[in-house]
């Protein structure tokens, strides 16, 4: 693995007692014990990553085995996330846990091998493993519904009932949070000041979370982020708008990415769920800018005297007529316009190639990468004049770089003397999401605390929204209004603000 999974599965609370049981078993040999609780919190974590790679996803090693498949994790990686675990004792407080565990017999060893460059091999005790888990097969106990608590947890908590869904959406309604921001990062002082103003007039943003309650999970992905939004719910902290049907809202904390101006919020939350559940369980009005990216593309070519007729063909729908793909590939390849310049490379660590190769095979992913990369080369002629203009609009900050500046104002630097490829390709999808942030911003401002959620093309609001913008064009992807409830909601109109 080329990272140390830390918040993998959830477990019941039976399951993870007796694992912390075990982990406790392990002696902290050493004089410093104020160091011994993340002593204990590597050894969980590193537990946790053999528990998934060889109890949840690799094959059985059949009944007369009682280790399970060895799964390897590197020297070097273990050294920088589980110090405790993999470090060499003489630079530790204490002696290094990773002999300590195998003593214990809940691990197996293969030593590295380094004429073979081979990392270290680990296995987990098949009696350990049914001690915690039971004799459930994982597919049969990753359907349980009592698991609310990851192996991970350094402190054990007792009380059952702070892991039910009803304690934490009791906790989440005790108290509601002040949202803190992270904007401090930004470079332009300019930007900086706009951003605080924005937040500052964004509304709450409204779950139903009697739906999110009765929402069903398709698989483990869906269940695991269902419980870490409640956990967020409860951490944040929500405000009672309905009792019937239980509506509640939260306020968001975002921070603006470095590049492009878009807001992020922190912590995951609603913008990190499934499209699925997000539409499910929000209460207002979502909002999408229409073919944001490629509108502007045309306004941008069309401001700087730029023409280009071969534009006029790049549709979702057209696309996918031309070169016989679906919806999802299409947008791909339209994307990859504004992203990396139209840039499509046959290669395993471009992520447009491996969508076109996991929907039509490589042979077949192949032509059409030609086709599409033959087609466009008309538009990636004028979109490198564009991003050349952009260039010569940037401002020089002696000692720093280039300073390209977008519609918010952001500041993305560059060494005037070196610019990459990779650095155009970034220059254009700066400017084009800083077009598309101001546009989400300032509707932000013209409806004042109503906006609930940025999400990036658009936008969520507990009201119908005003808009105003000289050519991008506002839709309703999704409206969700409770017919009963509190005054507020009962008395709301449902008309729809036409564009």
């Amino acid at each position: 693995m080329a990272y140390i999974i830390d918040r993998g599965i959830l477990t019941s609370l039976d399951t993870y007692d007796k694992f912390i049981e075990d982990v406790h078993k392990i002696r902290f040999i050493g004089k410093d014990k104020r160091q011994s609780p993340t002593f204990y919190k590597e050894i969980q974590q590193f537990l946790q990553h053999l528990v998934c790679n060889v109890f949840l996803y690799a094959e059985d090693t059949g009944p007369d085995d009682p280790y399970t498949t060895f799964s390897p994790i590197s020297s070097v990686l273990g050294k920088k996330k589980l110090k405790f675990v993999f470090e060499q004792s003489k630079y530790l407080c204490c002696d290094r846990a990773l002999e300590l565990i195998a003593e214990a017999g809940i691990i197996k060893i293969k030593s590295h091998d380094f004429g073979k460059g081979l990392s270290r091999l680990f296995a987990l005790s098949k009696a350990h493993l049914r001690r915690w888990f039971g004799d459930q097969k994982h597919a049969e106990y990753m359907q349980r519904t009592d698991r609310f608590i990851y192996l991970t947890t350094a402190l054990r908590r007792r009380n059952i009932d702070s892991f039910t869904e009803e304690s934490l959406i009791r906790k989440a309604l005790s108290e509601c949070r002040k949202p803190k921001h992270a904007v401090r990062h930004i470079m332009s002082r300019e930007t900086q000041v706009y951003m605080r103003e924005v937040y500052r007039n964004m509304g709450g943003l409204r779950i139903n979370l009697d739906k999110l309650q009765a929402y069903q999970p398709l698989n483990e992905r869906e269940a695991l982020q269902k419980t870490m939004f409640l956990n967020h719910l409860a951490e944040r902290g929500c405000r009672l708008v309905s009792s019937v049907p239980l509506v509640v809202e939260y306020w968001p904390e975002y921070k603006v990415a470095d590049l492009g101006t878009r807001s992020f919020e922190k912590h995951g939350g609603f913008q990190a769920l499934k499209s699925e559940i997000k539409w499910h369980i929000f209460e207002g009005y979502n909002y999408d800018i229409e073919s944001s990216q490629l509108t502007i593309l045309r306004h941008e070519l069309e401001k700087y005297g730029l023409k280009c007729v071969r534009l006029k063909k790049i549709t979702k729908e057209k696309v996918m007529r031309r070169f016989d793909i679906d919806e999802g590939s299409a947008k791909t390849l339209i994307y990859s316009l504004i992203y990396s310049l139209g840039e499509v490379r046959k290669h395993k660590e471009s992520e447009v190639f491996n969508i076109l190769c996991n929907a039509y095979g490589y042979d077949v992913a192949v032509e059409k990468a030609d086709s599409w990369r033959e087609f466009i080369r008309p538009i990636r002629k004028k979109l490198k004049q564009l991003v050349e203009i952009y260039i010569g609009q940037g401002v020089n900050c002696p000692g720093r770089g280039l300073a390209i500046r977008n519609a918010v104002r952001q500041t993305y630097l560059i060494n005037p003397k070196k610019i990459t490829h990779k650095n155009r390709c970034r220059i254009l999808s700066h400017m084009f999401q800083g077009i598309e942030s101001l546009a989400t911003y300032e509707t932000i401002l013209l409806n004042p605390g109503v906006c609930g959620s940025s999400e990036h093309d658009g936008l969520v609001s507990s009201v119908p929204l005003k808009w105003v913008h000289p050519y991008l064009r506002l839709k309703l992807k999704h409206q969700s209004i409770p017919e009963v409830g509190s005054d507020k909601l009962k008395g709301r109109s449902k008309s729809i603000t036409r564009f």
